[in-house]
C-alpha cells in the first residue's frame, strides 16, 4: 500500500527533506527570510507565492508542518493519485497568490497553507469516492487533526498567517470541487487510476 507509485511517493519525502535541508541551511548561511516570504501586494513579496512554502521561521515551525504535510500528501498519493501533482501545485500556487493579493500586511513563509489545502480537499475528494478505505480515513484524519485545523482558521496569535490558512483551505475545496466534475465528466473505471 505504500509503494513509490510512480515517484510521488519520493517526492514527498522530497518535499519534507526540501523544507528540512532549508531550514538547517539557514543556520549556517544567513539571509534575510523575508526575501523567501510572501508579503502581500508588495513587489518583493512575489517571488514568495513560489517559495514560501519550503521555508519556515524555526525548528518548531518546520517540525508542526511536517507530519501533517507528509499524512495529507500520503493520503492525497493513495486516494488521488491521478491528480497527485496537479491539486498540490494548484493548492500551494492558488493558496499563495490569494495571501498575496488579499492577505494580511505581514510576512507570510511555511507549508501551512498547503496543508490544510490537502486537509480540504483530502476530505471532500475522499467523502466524494464513497469507497470503505477513504471513509474510514477520513474518519481517522478528522478524529486526529479537526481540532487543530479549525483552530488554525481562528485569528490568534499575531505572528500566525491565518491568510495563508484559509486561502490555502479554499484553494483546496476548489481544486476538490474541480476533481469531482472532472471525475463526473469523463468516469473511469477506477478513480485511483
Amino acid at each position: 500500500m505504500f509503494y513509490n507509485k510512480n515517484g510521488k511517493f519520493y517526492f514527498i519525502l522530497w518535499f519534507i527533506v526540501m523544507m528540512w535541508v532549508l531550514y538547517f541551511l539557514r543556520l549556517f548561511v544567513p539571509y534575510r527570510i523575508d526575501r523567501v516570504s510572501i508579503h502581500p501586494r508588495e513587489l518583493d513579496g512575489v517571488l514568495g507565492i513560489f517559495t514560501a512554502s519550503f521555508f519556515h521561521y524555526d525548528f518548531n515551525h518546520v517540525m508542526a508542518n511536517s507530519v501533517p504535510l507528509f499524512v495529507f500528501m500520503l493520503i492525497l498519493m493513495l486516494f488521488s493519485e491521478r491528480s497527485f501533482f496537479r491539486v498540490i501545485f494548484f493548492v500551494m500556487f492558488l493558496g499563495n497568490l490569494f495571501t498575496w493579493v488579499l492577505g494580511k500586511d505581514n510576512y507570510h513563509l511555511g507549508s501551512s497553507g498547503l496543508i490544510y489545502g490537502l486537509f480540504a480537499f483530502n476530505l471532500v475528494y475522499g467523502l466524494y469516492l464513497r469507497r470503505l478505505e477513504s471513509i474510514v480515513v477520513n474518519c481517522i484524519v478528522i478524529t486526529l487533526y479537526t481540532t487543530s485545523i479549525i483552530a488554525g482558521l481562528v485569528p490568534k496569535e499575531t505572528y500566525v498567517s491565518y491568510s495563508s490558512h484559509w486561502f490555502g483551505f479554499l484553494a483546496g475545496l476548489y481544486m476538490a470541487i474541480l476533481e469531482i466534475r472532472k471525475d463526473r465528466n469523463f468516469p473511469t473505471k477506477s478513480r485511483k487510476a
